[in-house]
């Protein structure tokens, strides 16, 4: 019984811990674009080699996400402390029915999870319009 709670308690967090990661590595990824594009700049005025910069560049720019590995220590304490197992059961329904959440609310209503950019884009393509290009 413990060991299953550990697996389903441990598959949950997974999920939610990729889940944020990508959220943040999204928000990111233009900071990180133009951070890596300035040390090119500056290796190109110093004459040095900007091979690794350009490979660091291309990978951001693939979309492939590298995640980071799930810590379980704490996961293990809980499971190993044994006092309450009704709690931990609570936790894993808790944490899978926030998924589910999240997903539906995704799902069915878009628009908050949409940038202001394109809320815009799309509210000006309902009415007719067009927002000019930068």
């Amino acid at each position: 019984m413990l060991k299953s709670l550990y697996k389903e308690l441990q598959k949950e967090l997974l999920v939610a811990h990729r889940k944020s990661y990508a959220v943040h590595w999204k928000k990111n990824l233009e900071k990180n674009k133009a951070k890596l594009m300035y040390t090119k700049l500056q290796l190109i005025k110093s004459r040095k080699p900007t091979g690794e910069v350009e490979a660091q560049i291309k990978a951001l720019e693939s979309g492939k996400i590298e995640y980071p590995p799930l810590k379980t220590e704490g996961v293990r304490e809980l499971v190993d402390s044994d006092n309450d197992i009704a709690n931990l059961k609570n936790v894993i329904t808790y944490l899978r029915n926030q998924r589910v959440y999240n997903e539906l609310l995704e799902r069915y209503s878009p628009g908050l999870t949409m940038s202001q950019e394109d809320n815009v884009r799309k509210t000006a393509n309902m009415v007719g319009l067009a927002v000019p290009e930068k």
